[in-house]
């Protein structure tokens, strides 16, 4: 019987994925252990009329020291530009979030609210942005690599880095790891194994809302770690009612066939007592 994937097998020509809110769990998830100190704001409003910072991350006090490698560039307030997989950044979307910044330092409830010393900007994106980076590199912008996929940028007025999400340091990163149509095995092992750790009610519907959208975009690799007898408890819930789902339809179509055997072999009883009957002597 062919194997019900309506849940997570999807076109992606039919239904846009929603990395962003993704993005925004995945964010929350990395920084798990330094939550106590931070805010988090998804798409951030600027203006009246909407001018939307993808995440504005705020860190509570002052000369906070961040456990995640991302927020080691971090001061009181940072700002987060990020591309779905598959979108381009172009240096205009690098100079778009140095406005933000510029924009969100500007509006502050009165003169200098927002200390221009206390902003960075992280640009965000599964790939190293080539052009972008040829671009800056130009206007005589340095570029250094500190971590694996963290590269920050010298020189530049705010302190401003680039996160190269598939080439952070395996096991550390694994909730933006998996957010890629191109998730490896070993990440989505390790972020199922993380899931099992998340106590928290916002920690777990953040893992939900990651593995929702990077099952969705790599379902023959959720598929395959399913099957094994290591699965987390919160793999096989989101599954849940796919499993279901397809044990009822296997039963019904195995009472199917065995309703239209029954009607078969019952005609064919019919019909040979019928011919006993007409011939009879």
């Amino acid at each position: 019987m062919q194997h019900t994937r309506r849940h997570y097998k999807l076109n992606n020509d039919e239904v846009k994925l929603q990395w962003h809110p993704a993005f925004c769990a995945a964010a929350r998830l990395e920084f798990c252990e330094d939550k106590g100190q931070l805010e988090f704001y998804s798409e951030y409003n600027l203006s009246r009329k909407p001018l939307q910072i993808d995440l504005l991350i705020v860190e509570k006090a002052n000369n906070v020291k961040l456990k995640n490698q991302i927020g080691h560039i971090f001061r009181k307030n940072n700002i987060i530009e990020y591309k779905c997989p598959g979108d381009s950044m172009s240096i205009d979307d690098f100079y778009k979030t140095v406005a933000y910044a510029c924009m969100y330092k500007a509006l502050g409830e009165k003169v200098d609210a927002v200390s221009a010393s206390e902003l960075t900007i992280s640009m965000v994106r599964e790939s190293y942005p080539e052009s972008m980076a040829a671009m800056l590199k130009k206007q005589g912008i340095e570029i250094r690599k500190v971590y694996e996929g963290i590269y920050y940028l010298e020189n530049f007025f705010i302190p401003a880095q680039i996160v190269v999400t598939k080439d952070l340091s395996p096991g550390y990163h694994n909730s933006l790891r998996v957010l890629s149509r191109n998730a490896v095995k070993s990440d989505v092992e390790a972020f199922v194994k993380d899931m099992e750790g998340y106590i928290g009610k916002s920690e777990k519907s953040d893992a939900d809302a990651v593995l929702q959208v990077s099952m969705s975009a790599n379902y023959e690799i959720y598929e395959k770690v399913r099957r094994e007898n290591t699965m987390c408890e919160a793999l096989r819930r989101l599954m849940k009612d796919e499993i279901e789902e397809t044990l009822d339809a296997a039963k019904k179509e195995a009472s199917k066939i065995g309703h239209e055997e029954g009607r078969a072999q019952g005609l064919v009883e019919g019909r040979a007592k019928g011919r006993e009957l007409k011939y009879t002597p």
